[in-house]
């Protein structure tokens, strides 16, 4: 089965529409149409920066974490080069080309952008910076696979 190594914000939810610094929101987010499914259907391995505990607990409320077949929370984005190494052969899924996308070439994966968010219209930095595909968001990719 395939492995898909997926970011959470701004990639399986719209963290930049749903919440802001405050978090007020929070108990409130909804994933994009289609994830839910998709990530039950698949083998996914989500891969994010920030807060562990904040998290795990954006992954309860999506109600992605039980799908999960992991979950790895890095301080910084470069630490997911290390995590995408540990899965070979696998998709990275990711709203940001100096992160997913860069650190997933770099460990030989095949990367799908979203265009989505904050960081959509990052400048393309250096060649990995390239995903193999882009897409305006996560709904589009998974309604097509």
């Amino acid at each position: 089965m395939q492995t898909y190594l997926v970011d959470i914000d701004d990639t399986v939810y719209s963290r930049t529409e749903q919440l802001d610094d405050t978090l007020q929101n929070l108990m409130n987010i909804k994933p994009f149409s289609g994830v839910k499914n998709f990530c039950t259907e698949h083998d996914c391995v989500f891969v994010t920066t920030g807060d562990p505990l904040l998290q795990m607990k954006k992954m309860r409320i999506l109600g992605l974490k039980k799908s999960a077949s992991a979950i790895h929370v890095v301080s910084e984005n470069k630490q997911k080069f290390s995590v995408f190494k540990l899965y070979p052969s696998s998709i990275v899924l990711g709203n940001r080309r100096d992160a997913e996308i860069r650190y997933g070439n770099l460990a030989g994966h095949y990367t799908v952008l979203f265009l989505h968010g904050k960081y959509a219209n990052l400048p393309i930095e250096t060649e990995h910076d390239c995903a193999n595909e882009e897409y305006d968001c996560i709904s589009e990719y998974v309604h097509k696979i």
